[in-house]
């Protein structure tokens, strides 16, 4: 099987983003939907709404969270609602993933404990389609083969990807 590291395209600057970072800490204490201060990069353009955010913490879109839910459990998701331009809101979900201890002994680490290069081991990945990497410092949302056709097929753009290396067993 294939799995490929989910991230925020880069090329788009001018995306919501949550004004105050504290209230992340505690987001999932709580069920209820939350509308949040957000703030842009540029004023004089609207915003682009990305299917997923990653920075400061996962958030996706209506279309990812319905892909996401239905090919993996574990995840946890919370409404929010961030203040848009001409005063309409966005949608988004915090996302917190199924943690999965899935690391390969060949995952190759900088000096500093950073990931250099991930590796993933198959057997311990058990089928699951979208999660997290337990046990390192940096997050990596990781989305199977299947869960990325449908993310392209279903127009949810831009998003970038990136391959991961798998450990295979016989």
């Amino acid at each position: 099987m294939e799995y490929y590291i989910l991230a925020q395209d880069n090329l788009v600057s001018n995306y919501p983003m949550i004004k105050d970072k504290g209230i992340i800490k505690s987001v999932f204490n709580d069920a209820a939907p939350l509308y949040c201060e957000s703030k842009q990069y540029t004023s004089t353009r609207g915003y682009v709404e990305l299917p997923f955010i990653d920075r400061p913490c996962f958030m996706v879109s209506d279309k990812l969270r319905e892909i996401f839910s239905c090919y993996q459990e574990g995840g946890q998701f919370r409404t929010v609602v961030l203040d848009g331009i001409d005063g309409y809101g966005v949608l988004y979900y915090f996302f917190q993933p199924f943690l999965l201890d899935c690391l390969s002994d060949q995952t190759v680490f900088y000096s500093r404990m950073t990931v250099k290069e991930l590796v993933l081991d198959e057997r311990k990945i058990c089928g699951n389609k979208v999660f997290q990497v337990a046990g390192l410092s940096e997050r990596y949302l990781i989305i199977d083969l299947e869960i990325l056709e449908l993310m392209l097929c279903g127009g949810v753009n831009p998003i970038a990807f990136k391959k991961v290396a798998v450990e295979k067993h016989d």
